[in-house]
Parts: C-alpha cells; sequence; structure tokens
C-alpha cells in the first residue's frame, strides 16, 4: 500500500517580525587604514597606535595571505632572478620589498616595476652587479607579453617598393618590441641560462660564460614572445625607427656603428641584419599609438 504524502504546513499569514539590523558601513578611509595596518604590523603584534580591527582574530589571517600572494607574484613576475639567487632567499627579499612597496594595482602579473631598482641599491647585492637588469629583462619580458596586438610587416610586404619609397618608409616598432644593450656584461646571456627550461642545459651557458657587452630583442610575433640576441648595430637601427626615422636614416645610423667594428663587409652585415629583424616581426605600419613603451 503506497503511503499518503505528508501534507504541508500552510504558510503563515504574515512573515513573523524582524528586527531591523543597523547598515554596516565601512570608514571612508577603511581600505587605506587597512594597508596601512596591514603594512605596519610585525608578526609580534600589533602596534597601540593602530585601528582595534587589528587586533581582532581575522586581521592576522588576511595579513598573511596578503603578504604571501604579493611574495608568490614576485616569484612568479622574476623567474630568472629566483632562478639565480634562490627561492629561500628570493622569499626573503620578497617580503622584505612587499612591506616597502606593496602592490599598488589590482593585476598581480603587472606587480614589481620598482624591484630592479630596489635590487640595484642592496648591499647584499653588491657582487652581483648584472642581477638588477636580469631583473629588468624579465620585466621587459612581460611587457612584450602584455602589449597591444598588431600585425608584423615582412619581406613579402615590402618587395614590391621600388628603392625610393623603400628609402623613405618609416616603419614603426611592433608594439610587443622591446631591445636593450648592455654595455659591460652579459646580461642578455645570463637572463637567458636563467629561463632556459632545461635546467642542465642553462647551468651549462652560465659556466661558459663570455664577459662581454650584449644586445637583446624581444618580440612576440604570434603567441609567445620569443627572444633574439642583437649587435649594437641593430640597437641603433631600432632606435631610428622609434623616433620615426625614414628607413635610409636608420640604416645610416646603423652603418655608422658598423664603421667602428672590424667587420669585414659591412654592407652584407647590414643586408642581413636588417633581414633578420624584418623577418623577428619587430616593426609594423599600424598606428604608433599602440606602441609600448621601450
Amino acid at each position: 500500500m503506497s503511503r499518503p504524502l505528508a501534507s504541508r504546513p500552510s504558510a503563515p499569514a504574515q512573515p513573523p517580525a524582524r528586527t531591523p539590523m543597523p547598515p554596516c558601513v565601512a570608514p571612508p578611509d577603511f581600505e587605506s587604514q587597512l594597508l596601512a595596518a596591514i603594512l605596519a604590523a610585525t608578526d609580534d603584534g600589533v602596534a597601540p597606535t593602530m585601528p582595534a580591527f587589528a587586533a581582532l582574530p581575522g586581521f592576522a589571517v588576511y595579513r598573511n595571505s596578503w603578504r604571501r600572494a604579493a611574495i608568490e607574484a614576485l616569484e612568479a613576475n622574476f623567474p630568472a632572478v629566483v632562478r639565480l639567487v634562490g627561492a629561500d632567499w628570493f622569499r626573503s627579499l620578497a617580503a622584505h620589498f612587499a612591506e616597502r612597496s606593496p602592490p599598488d594595482r589590482p593585476v598581480l602579473a603587472e606587480y614589481g616595476r620598482k624591484l630592479p631598482d630596489f635590487l640595484a641599491d642592496l648591499p647584499s647585492t653588491a657582487h652581483l652587479p648584472w642581477l638588477a637588469d636580469v631583473a629588468r629583462l624579465d620585466r621587459t619580458w612581460a611587457a612584450a607579453r602584455d602589449a597591444a596586438d598588431a600585425r608584423a610587416i615582412g619581406a613579402t610586404d615590402l618587395a614590391g617598393l621600388p628603392p625610393s619609397a623603400l628609402a623613405d618608409l618609416r616603419l614603426r616598432p611592433h608594439p610587443a618590441a622591446r631591445w636593450r644593450w648592455f654595455d659591460a656584461m652579459p646580461v642578455a646571456s645570463i637572463w637567458l641560462a636563467s629561463r632556459d627550461p632545461d635546467q642542465a642545459v642553462g647551468d651549462e651557458a652560465l659556466a661558459a660564460l663570455t664577459w662581454q657587452a650584449e644586445g637583446l630583442l624581444l618580440v612576440r610575433p604570434a603567441d609567445a614572445v620569443e627572444a633574439i640576441r642583437i649587435d649594437r648595430a641593430a640597437i641603433a637601427l631600432l632606435d631610428a625607427t622609434a623616433t620615426g626615422a625614414t628607413l635610409a636614416d636608420a640604416m645610416a645610423a646603423a652603418a655608422a656603428i658598423d664603421a667602428h667594428t672590424a667587420a669585414a663587409d659591412t654592407t652584407t652585415d647590414a643586408a642581413r641584419r636588417f633581414a633578420t629583424l624584418l623577418a623577428s616581426g619587430a616593426w609594423t605600419t599600424d598606428d604608433p599609438d599602440t606602441a609600448g613603451d621601450r
């Protein structure tokens, strides 16, 4: 025999009256007070002058979560530096840095713009004079990754131009293109070795370093950032196009650098250099306002 369903209770004619709760309104400067309290608090406790909420048990959890997020963001944003100094030392450095330069933007992938200068000023890194520039290359890589999209031009785009039009062409750097020159140290080689996914290969490259000036170009022709070693003349060529110079003037700037080198055939070198940069996706003809900071 089936069992009858229990009848539903009838709804009350009127819901029970509730005592209205006062609105929870944070003070206008609550966020700034909270950040100041997080930065001022220490592992030993809370200073007497801090807001009352800093003594609540949940505040310590919030502060620890904030500090952990900042440290993890810096680890993710500076992988070459972490590889070179070790994770433990870097976490200690990151905690020190975060207390003095907390994140000022909600996107933690952008956090750490001031870290290279912070590293350069640390007495404990004086014996690592290349470390700050390695950190700058980590930041440069991130900038190339996050730059605006644009169509890179290639050799086929220029193939039909007569020589006079080619000479007067004004190539604009692709928004993702970033380049740097290091006068005294092999910073590019150190950075490339530290970013190598095969640690053994990277360690071998670091052991075989040649102490010399180097240049590096970062481009993003598709979805991934690519690194290309370039010479000083290529830097001059890219710098000239970034200022709006014609291709003829940019090539002349590169030739002036070549004139001071011992190259056997500067004409061949210039043609090969231009072809390499063109194939890399370093230039575009899109609106120059889309180009990022170099």
